[in-house]
């Protein structure tokens, strides 16, 4: 992904479908990094919540492809150092939310409530 593109303007806003409250699991092997996470997805922002005290609320950087049910870009939220990529792109995939972060790859989540 190109570090400065043009992207679409105005960005436009995240799709609907997309929108909403997702939630992940911890890995099943305590070997394994990550931990789980909830997302809560609007028109602009996406806000993780992972543990911390406060969630990451990252914004549109500048998005490059946006559909029915996938918007790929850079959403960055703020940190200590600058800011840092929450996700890369958000794609619906039989009914879970992909979130990808580029080249540290990705995570799915489904909806809050919902069991698996």
């Amino acid at each position: 992904m190109p570090v400065d593109p043009a992207g679409i303007r105005p960005i436009p806003p995240i799709p609907l479908a997309l929108r909403g409250c997702w939630q992940s699991d911890a890995p099943l092997d305590p070997e394994e990094p990550g931990a789980a996470d909830r997302l809560i997805v609007t028109a602009t922002t996406i806000e993780q919540y992972g543990g911390g005290e406060h969630p990451d609320v990252a914004t549109a950087e500048f998005i490059e492809r946006v559909g029915e049910t996938m918007i790929e870009g850079r959403f960055t939220a703020p940190d200590s150092i600058g800011r840092k990529t929450i996700a890369t792109s958000l794609s619906l995939e039989n009914g879970y939310l992909r979130r990808a972060e580029g080249d540290a790859g990705s995570a799915h989540y489904y909806r809050c409530g919902t069991q698996r």
